[in-house]
């Protein structure tokens, strides 16, 4: 049986001038962007056995991790990964893995 390499979709949000964010907010509420983010991000293209299940995985800083409410936190059917300097700012309940 021959595999197939994984495949990875970036999605990145900014300005023309690359700004990522603004007042710890994104720029802009465009809620066919955060519908398309959400299907893209949260969709596979096989349904295996809960044992072979495929998980998609976002990553993101810890101010974006941040910004999104906390009844909203960890965004559901992914694996969210949070990039910070600083550890003590992101345990939480969900809190799985540390590097």
């Amino acid at each position: 049986m021959q595999s197939r390499a994984p495949s990875i979709t970036l999605i990145v949000a900014a300005t023309l001038s690359n700004g990522i964010g603004m007042t710890g907010k994104l720029p802009w509420r465009l809620s066919k962007e955060m519908a398309y983010f959400a299907n893209i991000t949260s969709a596979v293209p096989t349904q295996a056995s809960d044992e072979d299940r495929v998980w998609n995985t976002v990553i993101m800083g810890r101010k974006t991790w941040e910004s999104i409410p906390p009844k909203f936190r960890p965004l559901k059917n992914r694996i969210n990964v949070v990039v910070s300097r600083s550890y003590s700012s992101l345990q939480t309940a969900s809190s799985k893995h540390t590097i």
